[in-house]
């Protein structure tokens, strides 16, 4: 059971496509002419008018979500759909081609991880969201504030601020369990005060009310307006999950929910949800000062925020055993570009906090298989089942990490099947009542 819930609240690719194809064409003239909620029905592109030109941009966006293509690709498309139909936009080339794709995937991801995120199920394993900051290089202040609030499911301010937040806005929302509560000493937030600030839409002179910390024409939840509108063309009744209706909470023990701490929170947490057992997650081991050298955590993050170009960079060290079944030169892993770009295409469930455990899964694994040629497996169990991929190159000079996702024991088994195991078994990987998540179809 905790299994399926945790699957359905990491975004399969469908949930965006589905979101993004069931949008109208709607040709505009200026990019407020279709506002916030609008563009939960409707795709366009601003002064795109024609239907011809539109359909063309759609397609490309399409692709790029059914398809995988990457954004360079995607540069180079996009100025020869506007010379076909002599187009005169506004912006250079590469800026424009990139504000529609951004815009379009973040807010597809948006909508249908909200989608999965407020099914009874979840709802009933994972009462809690908190707002995620991720790592760029023009962090709004608003939003690295808002980094960390945990709020009940149902609380009213993700009607306005569920990301994106902005053009080229990366934060997130993750659902959290009362356990994972409990364990990370985690408490409800205060709800961040909404300020709003005026801002005349320069199209038709009307005076729009905008929360402060979130750009004009960003103040709604795509995932909440998709369901709003599903509700009315299938003629249920609109929002079986409406923030305003999800009835009273109750207040529980403190003691069953999360230690006494100080600060500006709540003393207590709303009860949304029976308690649901979830497991501890393995003691983490501090990296040694030579890992610690050879980590570069957060260069990875600006990697996977923005894998473009060609870069690399440390992210780890492998043991011994690792780097004699590879027979590597170094034990230096690097994470690159490349890498980044699959990633985001194989396994988009993966979130910041769980990239930042790759370091301490190199570091020290529990089960460590070869694999085809120059590549081995590594698993560790660290409240989830993550499994790594390396490989070195033929000189055995560098080793490389391929892939790295969430799996199951049973896909370790299949994974493992036939394989030369260097270190542990499949017992040191099995733990009863472990929620692994995300899809497991794109093997390294």
């Amino acid at each position: 059971m905790a299994e399926s819930i945790l699957q359905a609240v990491r975004l399969p690719p469908k949930d965006a496509l589905a979101y993004f194809r069931q949008k109208e064409n709607v040709s505009t003239d200026h990019w407020t002419d279709l506002w916030q909620e609008g563009h939960a029905r409707g795709f366009m592109v601003a002064g795109a008018a024609s239907q011809d030109l539109l359909k063309d941009l759609r397609t490309g966006v399409d692709k790029i979500m059914s398809q995988g293509m990457t954004m360079q690709e995607w540069r180079k498309e996009f100025p020869q759909i506007a010379d076909r139909y002599g187009w005169q936009y506004n912006g250079s080339p590469g800026w424009r081609a990139d504000i529609i794709y951004d815009a379009n995937m973040t807010t597809a991801l948006s909508a249908g991880r909200y989608r999965r995120m407020v099914t009874p199920e979840a709802l009933e394993l994972y009462p809690f969201w908190r707002y995620t900051h991720h790592a760029c290089l023009h962090p709004r202040p608003q939003h690295v504030a808002w980094d960390g609030t945990i709020l009940p499911a149902n609380d009213p301010w993700f009607n306005t601020h569920f990301p994106p937040n902005g053009w080229r806005c990366h934060c997130t929302v993750e659902v959290v369990s009362r356990a994972k509560m409990k364990r990370m000493g985690w408490e409800v937030s205060e709800r961040p005060p909404i300020e709003t600030r005026p801002w005349i839409n320069p199209r038709n002179g009307t005076v729009h009310q905008v929360p402060v910390g979130i750009d004009p024409g960003f103040a709604y939840n795509p995932g909440r307006a998709w369901k709003t509108n599903e509700d009315i063309r299938s003629g249920r009744p609109q929002s079986r999950f409406v923030a305003e209706d999800a009835g009273p909470t109750r207040v529980p023990n403190r003691q069953s929910i999360a230690p006494q701490t100080t600060g500006n929170h709540p003393t207590a947490l709303p009860e949304t949800a029976p308690h649901v057992h979830v497991p501890e997650p393995a003691q983490h081991r501090p990296l040694s000062e030579p890992e610690q050298r050879h980590t570069d955590i957060k260069g990875m993050l600006d990697i996977l925020h923005s894998p473009d170009g060609t870069r690399e960079l440390p992210v780890g060290t492998v043991p011994s055993d690792v780097q004699a079944a590879l027979g590597a030169k170094s034990d230096r892993a690097l994470f690159s570009t490349v890498t980044a770009r699959k990633q985001l295409k194989n396994h988009a469930d993966l979130t910041d906090d769980d990239y930042r455990l790759l370091p301490e899964i190199l570091s020290d694994p529990a089960v460590i298989a070869h694999s085809r040629a120059l590549h081995v497996l590594l698993f560790r169990r660290l409240g989830k089942l993550y499994r790594a991929v390396v490989k070195v190159t033929q000189d055995g000079q560098h080793i490389y990490v391929q892939s790295f996702h969430v799996t199951t024991v049973t896909e370790a088994r299949r994974a493992m099947k036939g394989r030369e195991v260097v270190k542990g078994t499949l017992a040191d990987l099995e733990e009863d009542g472990d929620a692994p998540a995300g899809p497991h179809s794109n093997p390294a």
